[in-house]
């Protein structure tokens, strides 16, 4: 199964009073994102706003046609195309700009051909019962669009999302995928009150010596 993971650390730079990158820069970046022509509406928005929304939040330039054309800083455009791009796998812009925090990741994985009605109506689940159930427990945001399902959401949080998703895919009991979940939080409290206790006893035998 084909995975795509984005996330960007941006260095703080300078802001330009208008919030827009300059173009005359010599260091500018161009970048081509090709999205479902019936998103493309949704990236420009009612005249214009979310388009201007994310030009003046990544400090880019964006032109929609054929494809979508962001220039500007390099990182700025890698922050711009991931926006652009969640958009386009169906998240609206306001989960979309989630994506200017650099500690928030899109990833985005191909669901297989064979039996995709089916399997997405498993990540879905009834009235949306499974995906809320993931989001909750992941805190991450999940969209099903088309042959893909994406997550945003921080690290942690997208990994464990994506290790459940993976057992829906693959025919698991909506129960294991929970369970799974459950269980790698369980596992990692577990070690941090492991380290907590570890930090705790060296303190105390410090204190002693």
């Amino acid at each position: 199964m084909e995975v795509y993971v984005h996330g960007v650390k941006r260095p703080q730079k300078e802001r330009h009073s208008d919030n827009v990158m300059p173009m005359d820069s010599d260091d500018r970046a161009e970048k081509g994102v090709k999205i479902p022509e019936e998103r493309k509406a949704v990236v420009i928005g009612r005249a214009g706003t979310t388009k201007n929304e994310i030009e003046a939040k990544t400090r880019t330039r964006i032109n929609i046609g054929d494809a979508i054309v962001i220039r500007g800083d390099p990182l700025d455009v890698m922050v711009a195309a991931q926006i652009i791009t969640a958009i386009g796998r169906g998240f609206p812009p306001v989960a979309a700009l989630k994506l200017l925090d650099e500690t928030q990741t899109l990833h985005i994985m191909n669901l297989p051909e064979k039996g995709l009605e089916r399997i997405r109506a498993r990540v879905i689940g009834t009235r949306g019962k499974a995906r809320r159930r993931i989001e909750r427990a992941t805190k991450t945001r999940l969209c099903v669009y088309g042959k893909t399902v994406s997550v945003i959401g921080e690290h942690e949080g997208v990994e464990l999302a994506v290790k459940a998703l993976d057992r829906l895919i693959s025919g698991s009991p909506h129960k294991n995928a929970y369970r799974a979940i459950r269980k790698i939080k369980s596992d990692d409290r577990g070690k941090d009150s492991a380290r907590n206790g570890s930090n705790a006893e060296r303190d105390i035998d410090k204190r002693v010596l």
